[in-house]
């Protein structure tokens, strides 16, 4: 399809979206941008979630906040987004946050069917922590889904084929939506493509709206955990009622009939049955507890520095929803590791350990769990998990230089 799609000649009245061919065989088309001063709006084309070998995506980034100065509206275009490697996307939406163009009605995505993977991680990431609005068409992809694919060759047919081995749990753990709606559907028809018509680029131009924020009730101002262990706060600012939880939401409210909804139309409302608030999210009833004074989540634990409580109350939920992944591969990782740059190896293997029984399948943890045992001197154990981390993912690089290491010792 791209190979097609870049080598249709670019006509000299085409939309933006068509500026510049989607040259397969040059990463400078991954993500391009464009100024438009007598609109003031700034567009950026994002083709594929890499980094070009030309600019970075941190230095690319660096030039988009040097622009959004004199922007008004900020648009990144994802409809030709298969996927990538989510990582490198972080830089781009660090610098979206909390910045001049982070507001109601000034930063856009457009979305289409050909969105999908890593790109779909980007989206469920600005709908949580940005105000962005989306518009288009529904992605091809779940916000819950497999990534990392990998070859494996069948042992009795010697056939080749691919397989996704890695589960990312970017949304709620119980997000059993099938795709991202956009806020305001626009359609791709045949009709505005032979006539040169970027209707979503069209909606976004004429596109206006202001809110009148709504406050929170004050006997409803409190920090309440969700059944999934995240923290959940409501909280009035001088501007309106916020949302908040860390990695969830941080969202302005407008109270339409006896709910409120976030001002960018994220799929959520809160209702207030007395002092308790009922929240739906993507569709699903979520429970909330109002947390004692004094009490702490799991990540607010793990930040105090007390893993055990925080490891107890990770597997108290976890034991809870035996049918979902609750807490994400990412999470005991990176205080394993925190541990294990303390020169704690007992407390980081103990953390490692527990993310393989909540993650079997990922080469990952057990890779991390081998390089503890490695640094706290245990080569037996060492070898056996870097061998099982092998077994599930042949390719990886760490695997393979974690057993050179331990020939050397």
């Amino acid at each position: 399809y791209f190979d097609w799609l870049g080598s249709i000649p670019v006509e000299a009245n085409a939309p933006l979206s068509r500026s510049l061919n989607r040259n397969v065989h040059s990463d400078t088309s991954y993500y391009w941008k464009k100024y438009l001063p007598s609109e003031k709006i700034l567009y950026m084309k994002y083709n594929e979630v890499q980094h070009r070998s030309d600019l970075s995506m941190q230095d690319f980034s660096k030039l988009l906040q040097q622009d959004f100065k004199k922007t008004e509206k900020f648009i990144i275009d994802l409809r030709e987004c298969p996927g990538g490697n989510k990582g490198t996307w972080i830089s781009l939406v660090n610098t979206i946050k909390d910045s001049e163009i982070d507001v109601q009605g000034k930063f856009f995505v457009i979305i289409g069917r050909r969105t999908n993977s890593a790109a779909t991680s980007l989206i469920t990431k600005l709908r949580a922590e940005t105000n962005v609005i989306t518009v288009g068409e529904p992605i091809g992809g779940k916000p819950l889904y497999y990534s990392d694919i990998q070859e494996i060759e069948l042992p009795n047919s010697n056939v080749e084929v691919q397989i996704s081995t890695r589960f990312n749990l970017d949304s709620y753990f119980k997000d059993l939506r099938i795709t991202h709606k956009p806020d305001f559907i626009v359609p791709e028809t045949a009709r505005d493509y032979f006539s040169n018509v970027d209707a979503a680029m069209e909606f976004i131009r004429l596109h206006s709206r202001d809110h009148s924020y709504s406050h929170f009730p004050e006997s409803v101002l409190a920090r309440y955990e969700l059944e999934s262990g995240q923290l959940f706060i409501l909280r009035n600012d001088s501007l309106s009622g916020i949302i908040e939880s860390p990695g969830l939401f941080d969202l302005r409210v407008v109270k339409e009939g006896g709910s409120y909804f976030p001002v960018n139309n994220y799929n959520l409302s809160l209702k207030f049955e007395g002092d308790l608030p009922n929240l739906n999210l993507h569709d699903q009833t979520v429970k909330l507890r109002i947390l004692d004074n004094g009490e702490l989540t799991y990540v607010e634990l793990f930040e105090h520095g007390n893993s055990t409580e925080g490891l107890e109350k990770i597997l108290k939920i976890q034991n809870q929803f035996p049918d979902y992944h609750v807490i994400g591969e990412p999470l005991l990782n990176k205080y394993g590791y925190r541990k294990l740059r303390a020169g704690d190896y007992l407390e980081a293997i103990k953390l490692f350990k527990v993310n393989t029984t909540l993650w079997p399948s990922s080469f990952n943890v057990y890779d991390s769990l081998a390089e503890a045992y490695l640094e706290a001197g245990n080569y037996d154990l060492a070898e056996q998990y870097y061998s099982r981390s092998l077994e599930i993912n042949p390719h990886s690089e760490s695997g393979k230089l974690g057993l050179q290491k331990l020939k050397k010792k």
